[in-house]
């Protein structure tokens, strides 16, 4: 019987140490995307050694690039976990608001995000805001699955 309570002790200490920090989510979710740039930057200056028409321009416009996108990248996952997360504390403790919401958010979910494609494009460019597209469409993809991963976490 002492085995069996060894094996739930250990077995729970292990639950418990497996979140990690948010010092390490941090430093994982900027190192990563600084990692890449370096990669990136010193195989484009070995490519670039070896064909003589490449400029040094090129490579700024590749590490402008990447920042701008990283940029959008950020933006978009920002605002897609500011609504899902107070959405799902919301589903999460009442059972009217998930049988509100939930269903909402399983056919919103299940349908593709390249659906809204035009819809979303057309509407940008009238207001003269082309990264907003790409940020709204990005924010669409991750709402979803932001909002199932904390409900879950949650329940």
């Amino acid at each position: 019987m002492s085995e069996h309570r060894n094996y739930k002790h250990t077995h729970s200490r292990l639950i418990l140490s497996y979140p990690v920090s948010v010092g390490q989510r941090l430093y994982a979710g900027l190192a990563m995307p600084v990692i890449t740039i370096i990669v990136l930057i010193l195989l484009f200056s070995v490519f670039s050694a070896a064909k003589p028409l490449a400029s040094p321009i090129s490579l700024m416009y590749l590490v402008m690039g990447l920042g701008a996108s990283f940029g959008r990248l950020l933006i978009a996952y920002t605002l897609a976990l500011v609504i899902a997360l107070p959405l799902a504390f919301i589903v999460g403790r009442s059972d009217r608001a998930e049988r509100i919401l939930f269903p909402i958010f399983d056919v919103v979910q299940s349908v593709p995000v390249l659906a809204f494609f035009p819809v979303v494009v057309w509407i940008f460019i009238k207001f003269n805001f082309f990264d907003g597209a790409a940020i709204f469409l990005l924010f669409m993809s991750m709402l979803g699955i932001l909002f199932s991963a904390w409900l879950a976490g949650l329940k």
